[in-house]
C-alpha cells in the first residue's frame, strides 16, 4: 500500500480535521464510527490521471455532502462529482435520489420540499452517528466552498440549465466544472447556452466518439472498462477528446489497464485503491 498511510480509527486527515463553515453550514470532521481506519492518501508526485470521486469519497463519508467533498480535498483528488436537484421553491441542491428516505431522515419526494425544509434534513446519520447533522448542501454553498480547493463534475438530475449556469458563474467556477446529463437534449441545450463550459458525453465506440465531438462539442468522453484499449484511447485523443474511465468496482486490474492504455481521467468510488495501483504503476516504469 504505497499510496496511503493508515490512521487509527476515529481519526481524520489533518486537512479536514477542523470544521469548515460555508455560509452558515458547518462541515464536521469526516470520521467513521465503524471499526477500521481512514486512509491518509498521498498522490504520486508524477501522477497525470485526474481522479473524479463519484458523489465524493462516499465509502468514508455520506455521499453528496460537504464531508465527502472535504475528503476529496484532503486526498488531493481533482474533481468531486455531485448531483443537482431543485427544491419546491426553485433552489438548487446537491442530492442523487428523487426520494429523500435513502440518504436523509426525511420522507417523500425531494421536489415537494422547500429549501427551508430541506435545510433541516439530516443527511449524515444514516452513514454513521458521527455524521449526524450533515446537511443536504445547497449548490451555491458547495461551489463557494469548492472554489480554489477542488473542481466539480455536475450531474444535473433535475434543474433549469440557466439557473445552474448562473450559480456556476457567480462562483467563478466556469473553468473548474464540467457537466453531464442523462438526456442528450439537455446536453445540446447546454451547448446552445454556453459554447465553452466543460461537457462530458458517454462513448464506447468510434462512432460515438465522432458524435461526442461533432454533435455536442464535448471535451470529455466517459467509457466503461469493456471499451478500454490503446486504439480507442488513441482515436479519442486524435479527435481532441479526453478519456475518462468509469467504474464503481474496486478492481485493481481495471485501474491498471486504464493506466496502461493512457486514460486521462477516472470516475470511481474507490480512489484509495486507484492511488495504490497508480503508485505501483509509476514506480515500475
Amino acid at each position: 500500500m504505497i499510496g496511503r498511510l493508515y490512521l487509527p480509527a476515529m481519526s481524520t486527515p489533518l486537512a479536514v480535521a477542523a470544521a469548515i463553515t460555508v455560509l452558515g453550514q458547518a462541515v464536521t470532521s469526516p470520521v467513521v464510527s465503524s471499526p477500521g481506519s481512514i486512509p491518509d492518501i498521498h498522490r504520486h508526485p508524477d501522477h497525470t490521471v485526474e481522479i473524479v470521486c463519484h458523489r465524493g469519497v462516499n465509502k468514508y463519508a455520506p455521499e453528496n455532502t460537504l464531508a465527502a467533498a472535504a475528503l476529496c480535498v484532503a486526498w488531493g483528488i481533482d474533481y468531486v462529482e455531485v448531483d443537482v436537484r431543485t427544491s419546491a421553491d426553485d433552489v438548487l441542491f446537491v442530492m442523487h435520489d428523487a426520494e429523500l428516505d435513502r440518504t436523509t431522515d426525511g420522507e417523500g419526494e425531494f421536489r415537494d420540499l422547500t429549501a427551508a425544509e430541506l435545510d433541516l434534513l439530516d443527511a449524515g446519520s444514516w452513514f454513521g452517528p458521527v455524521y449526524t447533522g450533515q446537511r443536504v448542501p445547497r449548490l451555491t454553498h458547495l461551489l463557494a466552498w469548492a472554489s480554489g480547493r477542488v473542481r466539480v463534475y455536475l450531474d444535473v438530475k433535475d434543474a433549469e440549465l440557466e439557473r445552474v449556469l448562473g450559480v456556476v458563474r457567480d462562483a467563478g467556477m466556469e473553468e473548474d466544472v464540467f457537466f453531464w446529463f442523462g438526456d442528450d437534449d439537455d446536453a445540446k441545450r447546454l451547448r446552445a447556452l454556453d459554447g465553452t463550459v466543460g461537457l462530458k458525453i458517454n462513448a464506447d465506440s468510434e462512432a460515438e466518439l465522432l458524435t461526442a465531438m461533432q454533435d455536442f462539442d464535448a471535451q470529455i468522453i466517459e467509457c466503461g472498462p469493456e471499451s478500454l484499449s490503446s486504439e480507442f484511447v488513441a482515436r479519442a485523443h486524435a479527435l481532441g477528446l479526453r478519456v475518462m474511465l468509469y467504474t464503481r468496482d474496486d478492481d485493481p486490474e481495471v485501474f491498471r489497464r486504464g493506466l496502461q492504455v493512457g486514460i486521462d481521467m477516472v470516475n470511481l468510488d474507490h480512489p484509495d485503491t486507484f492511488i495504490d495501483v497508480e503508485w505501483e504503476f509509476l514506480e515500475s516504469r
